[in-house]
């Protein structure tokens, strides 16, 4: 029968294809941060698969932030070097508010990825 995928809960159908997140599934045992700041992002906190874990401090993890845009077009003048500054800064922000989440804290590091 059907079963639910939790990774994919509240996505737009296309979002796990084009974000790859079935692939970073089979990698990483993933637990979704709420709330995102954007409507077009993610935000996972990832723990590879078989991982032991080091003392104190648990398994290493990884927090994924990934965004999505659909408006990367080249202009001809350097008004297109805005949007890359402005999709980072918004992974940076999720990476922030990610952080905040008592399940993430501080110690994780993180990743941005921009599709």
């Amino acid at each position: 029968g059907w079963k639910e995928k939790v990774t994919r809960r509240d996505m737009r159908p296309t979002f796990p294809t084009l974000m790859e997140v079935a692939k970073l599934a089979e990698e990483y045992d993933l637990e979704r941060i709420l709330p995102v700041v954007g409507r077009n992002s993610l935000v996972y906190l990832g723990v590879r698969k078989g991982e032991v874990a080091r003392g104190k401090l648990g398994k290493p993890s990884t927090v994924f932030a990934r965004m999505i845009t659909h408006t990367m077009e080249m202009t001809e003048d350097d008004s297109w070097m805005q949007l890359p500054e402005v999709l980072l800064l918004a992974g940076l922000d999720e990476l922030e508010r990610a952080r905040l989440n008592p399940n993430v804290g501080t110690k994780p590091n993180s990743h941005i990825f921009a599709h």
